[in-house]
């Protein structure tokens, strides 16, 4: 087992590959230690595809355009459910709620009996009065990563940031330098490959 970097070693570590140069070139590597901690606080959001740092309903504060990522209508429908979940509507993605990563997530079977009991009680509540099950609500997972539909617990995704690699890269830097970064993956590879 290793041993753990401090976040200059890490920094030091960067200047190996094409980070330093974006860095360099915009002349803010003295920046660097702030730039790891913005990322650092962005810790326990959420994935989804095409995501980049909205908060449903809240935009992106940041100078980057607000994409198309809102919170989905809530679903009581036993085979489908979507509970305080996010969706981006222009990829028709769901929000998965980090139910791989966060303990306690876990797929589930439309039949089962803590769903049926749990959407039975969610049902008829107004939107604002609807409450998670011990940290987590159901919901169908489609789009990006999923090529067929899951079923799983996830993390509510209200006030939470939604990102996708691409867009959490950009959001960082949008951040960082006070500019729109607007690069898909083809320009990371290409742009300060030199």
């Amino acid at each position: 087992m290793g041993t753990a970097r401090s976040p200059d070693s890490r920094c030091a570590a960067l200047q190996n590959g094409p980070w330093y140069r974006v860095l360099r070139r915009r002349r803010t590597l003295n920046n660097l230690p702030q730039i790891v901690q913005l990322a650092r606080r962005q810790v326990g959001e959420h994935y989804l595809w095409g995501g980049r740092g909205e908060i449903p309903g809240g935009g992106t504060a940041c100078s980057l355009p607000a994409r198309n990522v809102s919170m989905a209508p809530d679903s009581f429908d036993q085979r489908a459910p979507i509970v305080r979940t996010a969706i981006h509507l222009q990829f028709h993605a769901y929000c998965a709620g980090r139910w791989g990563t966060k303990s306690g997530g876990r797929p589930f079977d439309p039949r089962d009996t803590d769903l049926i009991n749990y959407l039975e009680q969610q049902k008829f509540k107004p939107p604002e009065r609807v409450q998670d099950y011990f940290g987590f609500t159901p919901r169908k997972v489609s789009g990006g990563q999923y090529t067929d539909i899951a079923l799983v617990w996830g993390e509510p995704c209200n006030g939470k940031r939604h990102f996708d690699c691409v867009g959490f890269l950009n959001w960082i830097l949008s951040n960082a330098f006070g500019s729109a970064f607007v690069w898909n993956i083809s320009d990371y590879r290409t742009k300060y490959a030199s």
